[in-house]
């Protein structure tokens, strides 16, 4: 879907494949009731995450103005589909790129511990910006230090984090 949007841009190189720390196929869980921009955005490898957020106020108001019926159970709102993954090493391979200005991800539930997997000893982007977990636990808390120990400057809001890279130019 994004061919057509990005096929005239310079420099953006489009790969459809899901980041994971391992490669191969893995199960993406996602709702099966609503094909909708807001349904698909909330897709994830955490079954979990996804059940926690079917009773969330968003969800509940979004499959209202749909005007959908949904029964609350994962048996039957939750359907998966399996989907290629690489890891950052092999994406790096394949753009050939040996620095990076912004790297953004939005994994809903999944950030940390697929960036914790990246390769920082190979390539330090200049920019990271991820979503945080719902809850902050110790693997979060260990990111952040490792972040800070790669040279970033991290700033924390609602719901994402920015870490700058200190001294970083854009190429």
């Amino acid at each position: 879907k994004l061919q057509p949007t990005y096929q005239d841009s310079p420099g953006i190189q489009l790969m459809n494949v899901a980041v994971d720390a391992i490669e191969g196929p893995r199960p993406l869980y996602r709702y099966a009731f609503s094909s909708s921009r807001w349904a698909t955005g909330l897709a994830s490898f955490d079954k979990e995450r996804l059940i926690a957020n079917f009773n969330t106020k968003y969800v509940k108001s979004n499959i209202s103005r749909e005007q959908l019926i949904v029964v609350d159970n994962p048996d039957n709102y939750l359907t998966t589909e399996l989907v290629p993954c690489v890891t950052f090493d092999t994406i790096l391979d394949r753009a050939s790129r040996d620095t990076i200005d912004f790297l953004i991800t939005d994994v809903e539930g999944h950030d940390v511990k697929i960036l914790d997997a990246f390769p920082f000893g190979r390539v330090r982007p200049a920019n990271i910006i991820f979503e945080l977990p719902m809850r902050r636990d110790a693997s979060l808390d260990a990111f952040l230090a490792k972040l800070r120990d790669q040279d970033y400057d991290v700033f924390i809001s609602q719901a994402d984090a920015i870490a700058m890279l200190r001294g970083a130019k854009p190429s």
